[in-house]
């Protein structure tokens, strides 16, 4: 098999592990905080604001992000930004309000890192005859996440 095939593989196969964990989190997200506001009313944290954090930031982190890969490379980037989501879950262990849109603002921006990275590796994975291909291959195995989230 050509390397470059099996980096996509690997690629969409580790992107399929990591939003399965978090697109559970995300689905699960405000009734995991309404429990803890009933165990903690201390606590008052909303999985929504937390959510509209992310994708804020998320959104305004896409401008400089191709700058941060110029330097980084896509392989750095990428590993930062997972690194994001997995301390975005983690939080859920030690639940505090500021630690929750910390970790939101983080993620946001750590979302961006990631999906830019992404682009340019399956880019430098792809050519002309197989960049088609390998989206498809990339996209297939991202969204079996959402047959793992069912089970």
């Amino acid at each position: 098999m050509d390397q470059r095939l099996t980096s996509v593989i690997i690629l969409g196969l580790g992107f399929m592990l990591l939003f399965t964990a978090f697109q559970t989190m995300a689905n699960i997200e405000q009734t995991v905080i309404n429990s803890i506001k009933t165990d903690d009313p201390t606590f008052t944290g909303d999985g929504y604001t937390s959510l509209a954090v992310i994708y804020a930031l998320l959104s305004i982190s896409n401008w400089i992000t191709p700058s941060v890969l110029s330097k980084t490379g896509p392989k750095i980037a990428m590993l930062l930004g997972a690194l994001t989501y997995c301390f975005f879950i983690v939080t859920f262990l030690w639940p505090q309000t500021f630690l929750l849109y910390l970790a939101s603002g983080i993620l946001g921006c750590g979302a961006a890192l990631i999906w830019t990275g992404q682009g340019m590796y399956l880019s430098k994975c792809s050519d002309e005859t197989t960049i088609s291909r390998n989206s498809g291959i990339f996209w297939a195995l991202l969204q079996m996440r959402i047959s793992i989230v069912i089970f």
